[in-house]
């Protein structure tokens, strides 16, 4: 019972319904399942150290998150644009370039049903070390818990942003994605149509109020992916300076 399909496309609610009787009719249904309330996101700093088959040191960092309103939803999606949106995102404006550290860098937004994660990364060179580059990004989340974005920097971020949600749904399989998971993660099929309008209303007190509550440096949990081979990456201790 905890299945949903979504078909947008050139098909009948008669046409679809005896594909899916004809597909799913033999799966027995089980008990109903209880609704959660989600969780509480709380002070619990992790670093961890991992080497693995990667062609280059990577470092992530991800911020845990509750279940979102969809304001809130709308809210996250500019904040991860201000930081990780792309070339335009303060992320790789500070880290990646032909004398800076890293070769790629970014992040995104995962908001589930009970809850979700934050997640900005790097990509560097070897030659410059894994602190170095978790140093730079730290800094950046601790700017945008600061200060207030610039207004033009947040009206290009919540631009970009609604136009990837909007672009999204141009096709079927944007459209069905989008209102699949606006069904599940939450209960309102409307909130898929909705969301550009709210990417657009985003305020910089919106934004600044999400990165206190979520990315505070304590709240954070560091991973530092080195190819193996390599020597491993010295993981710094939780609540050392950034």
């Amino acid at each position: 019972n905890n299945a949903t399909l979504v078909v947008a496309g050139a098909i009948s609610a008669v046409e679809l319904r005896a594909l899916v009787e004809k597909h799913f009719a033999n799966i027995d249904s089980g008990p109903r399942l209880p609704s959660r309330p989600g969780f509480t996101p709380a002070p619990a700093v992790a670093v961890k150290s991992l080497r693995l088959p990667v062609a280059k040191p990577m470092v992530a960092i991800g911020a845990p998150l509750p279940r979102l309103s969809p304001k809130e939803r709308a809210s996250v999606y500019v904040l991860s644009e201000v930081l990780a949106g792309g070339s335009a995102g303060r992320l790789s404006r500070r880290l990646v370039g032909p004398k800076l550290p890293a070769l790629a860098a970014g992040g995104a937004p995962l908001a589930l049903q009970d809850g979700g994660l934050l997640v900005f990364f790097a990509v560097h060179d070897p030659d410059h070390t894994s602190d170095e580059v978790r140093r730079v990004i730290l800094d950046e989340l601790a700017q945008v818990r600061d200060k207030p974005v610039d207004v033009e920097e947040l009206t290009q971020a919540r631009l970009r942003a609604a136009a990837t949600v909007a672009g999204g749904l141009s096709t079927n399989e944007g459209l069905a994605n989008a209102l699949a998971m606006a069904t599940v993660v939450e209960g309102e099929l409307e909130q898929a149509m909705l969301r550009p309008q709210q990417i657009l209303d985003v305020s910089q007190s919106d934004v600044g109020r999400l990165a206190n509550q979520y990315l505070r440096e304590e709240m954070l949990s560091i991973l530092l992916l080195m190819p193996e081979g390599r020597p491993q990456a010295e993981a710094p201790q939780p609540g050392s300076a950034p």
